[in-house]
Order: C-alpha cells, then sequence, then structure tokens
C-alpha cells in the first residue's frame, strides 16, 4: 500500500507543481576599460548576459556597435582594380596548398596577400619570373579568407575556403 501511496503523491505534486509558470530573466553586466603599458594601449572589454538587438551603425565621424563584444575596428571591402590580373586558383577549398595560375609569366615582384574576414592580413609571400605559384596553407586555421595578388599595377582577388 505505501508503493501505490508514494507513486500516488509523486504524480499528484508533478500534475500540481509542473505546470507552474514561472518568471526568469536574463541579467546582463558588464565593463570596458583601457590601459597603457610600455607605450601599447590595450582595449579589454567584457559582456555576460547581454540581450537586445545586434548591429552597427556608422558615418563618417562615429561608428557605433551594440550586441555582443562587437570589435572596436571597421572592415572595409577590397576595391577591384581597373586593370586585373587573368589568374586561376585551384583547388578551393583548399586543404594544404593553393596554386595561383596566371595566363602570363609574371615579370616582376608579384605579392601574395592572404586577409582574414576581419581584414587582418594572415600570410604574405613574394615572387616573380613564374606564371604559377604554390602557397602553403596547412598552417593556418579553417574558414574563409581573402587571396589578393598584384604584380604593382594590377591586381587579382579571389576568396579561398580552407578545410
Amino acid at each position: 500500500m505505501k508503493p501505490i501511496l508514494c507513486l500516488l503523491f509523486a504524480c499528484l505534486s508533478a500534475t500540481v507543481f509542473g505546470q507552474m509558470e514561472q518568471r526568469s530573466a536574463l541579467t546582463m553586466g558588464g565593463s570596458s576599460t583601457t590601459i597603457t603599458q610600455n607605450s601599447t594601449t590595450y582595449y579589454i572589454s567584457e559582456s555576460v548576459g547581454q540581450q537586445g538587438a545586434i548591429g552597427t551603425f556608422y558615418n563618417e565621424a562615429l561608428t557605433a556597435r551594440q550586441g555582443f563584444q562587437q570589435p572596436p575596428v571597421r572592415v572595409n571591402a577590397i576595391a577591384q582594380s581597373e586593370n586585373p590580373l587573368d589568374a586561376v586558383v585551384f583547388p578551393n577549398p583548399v586543404t594544404t596548398s593553393v596554386t595561383v595560375q596566371f595566363n602570363e609569366i609574371i615579370q616582376g615582384a608579384a605579392i601574395a596577400s592572404v586577409y582574414d574576414v576581419q581584414g587582418k592580413l594572415v600570410l604574405q609571400r613574394q615572387w616573380s619570373g613564374q606564371s604559377a605559384y604554390q602557397m602553403d596553407l596547412s598552417f593556418i586555421a579553417a574558414g574563409t579568407y581573402v587571396l589578393k595578388v598584384s604584380d604593382g599595377n594590377r591586381e587579382f582577388i579571389s576568396q579561398l575556403i580552407k578545410n
């Protein structure tokens, strides 16, 4: 009889208390500070439980960001050249290395730059006198990158996907 009573009590309490509405709120807090040490300035910020919309507004004089830990930088797109280099990049997606194949031999110095999605320079290589160049990308993290190759007057820009 006791096990049946215990089971009945458990079912009743689950029915009564299991359907109760509970209110909860996600609180938020955070702070930021600037620290200067040995003529180098560091910006430190933290955010806990932030709610609300995420977005960015900017004009020529002001950049305002709202949301989780927005970086204090503005990322600009790389402009296409008026006089592009004619090239092909393969394989793409890349696992270890990528080949840039030009339709001509590059006579002067060519500079290949790889940028991450935030515009940070990840890798830069230089060569000359070749119609193809192979770049080792095995040491960079998986993600999306922008490859920009320039020979001084002309540019080639391509998106790279690293697996």
